[in-house]
């Protein structure tokens, strides 16, 4: 996804094939079990993009640093 579409993705918002999920700002986790529902509906539909560190009405908070995102990553997997 280029930055004009990722742009365009936050205004739009949220809807079947696009997801948004914000992460604790404390210790930059996520909540798995929403994330596992969230990927799930996303895979039983059309697929789609599921933005982690993006809150529900578009605002991108971040994952915090490289690894920090990286340690969210290899948590999710």
């Amino acid at each position: 996804m280029n930055e004009e579409t990722l742009e365009q993705t936050l205004r739009l918002g949220e809807d079947s094939v696009t997801e948004f999920k914000g992460v604790s700002k404390s210790n930059y986790k996520a909540d798995k079990s929403d994330l596992a529902k969230a990927i799930t509906a996303l895979a039983n539909t059309r697929g789609g993009h599921l933005l982690l560190g993006v809150e529900d009405d578009g605002t991108p908070t971040g994952v915090g640093t490289v690894a920090q995102a990286d340690e969210l990553m290899r948590e999710l997997l």
